[in-house]
């Protein structure tokens, strides 16, 4: 016979909250890498003028 595990509404609720934070933390990560990362490509495009300009 499988084994059913049966949770509360409550348990289920903070289950989805739990995610939804987890989710919002990652979003705003990524952000900050994507940032991070744009950063250093404006700087190696600057670098790279500025070698051809050589």
């Amino acid at each position: 016979m499988d084994a059913v595990e049966h949770y509360t509404e409550q348990e289920v609720l903070e289950a989805r909250d739990s995610i939804a934070a987890g989710q919002d933390q990652l979003r705003e990560e990524l952000g900050e890498e994507l940032e991070s990362i744009s950063r250093q490509i404006s700087r190696l495009q600057e670098l790279a003028q500025q070698l051809k300009k050589e």
